[in-house]
């Protein structure tokens, strides 16, 4: 055995036997009790006025204003409370997120080659700017997880056409 592992074994020997006396031999420590009995009664009193304070106030009945508030908390809530609206910025984002595009138009694939992005849409290759086949959208962009298309009429609404991994 080497200097090394000599010195390793032996501290462990030391620990180990430090473990048998810690549980085993020496005596257990009284821990000292929070309060000692009969001692500041001054605080005892104040803590028992407290409560009793306490209790009597959750006996009586929640106010109008009270329930109210508590009412509107448990509901869902339409929008983050928190969140600042600036200049309607945020009601604006809202109201022109795409909608999802769900039905016969399918996105099942995503070709990246250089900087060429290709998505297969009902099994024929697109890219930005394309007309679909089926007519009425424009491809807006591509992206691996979805592709925003764009209609052809004069509202150029954008829709979003979500991957469809097949199993």
């Amino acid at each position: 055995m080497t200097r090394r592992e000599k010195i390793i074994v032996g501290a462990m020997v030391l620990a180990v036997l430090y473990a048998v006396y810690i549980l085993f031999l020496a005596a257990p420590r009284n821990p000292k009790p929070f309060a000692k009995p009969g001692g500041n009664a001054q605080q005892l009193e104040s803590l028992n006025a407290f409560i009793t304070k306490v209790a009597e106030k959750s006996k009586t009945r929640l106010s109008k204003k009270e329930a109210y508030i508590l009412k509107k908390a448990q509901e869902k809530w339409a929008q983050d409370p928190l969140a600042k609206l600036r200049d309607g910025k945020l009601a604006q984002q809202r109201k022109a997120k795409p909608q999802v595009l769900k039905g016969k138009i399918q996105y099942s694939g995503f070709l990246q080659m250089g900087t060429r992005r290709l998505a297969i849409i009902n099994g024929m290759e697109y890219e930005n700017g394309d007309k679909l086949e089926p007519g009425g959208y424009v491809i807006g962009s591509i992206h691996p997880n979805h592709v925003v298309l764009i209609t052809l009429d004069g509202s150029r609404r954008k829709f979003i056409l979500p991957l469809e991994e097949m199993q």
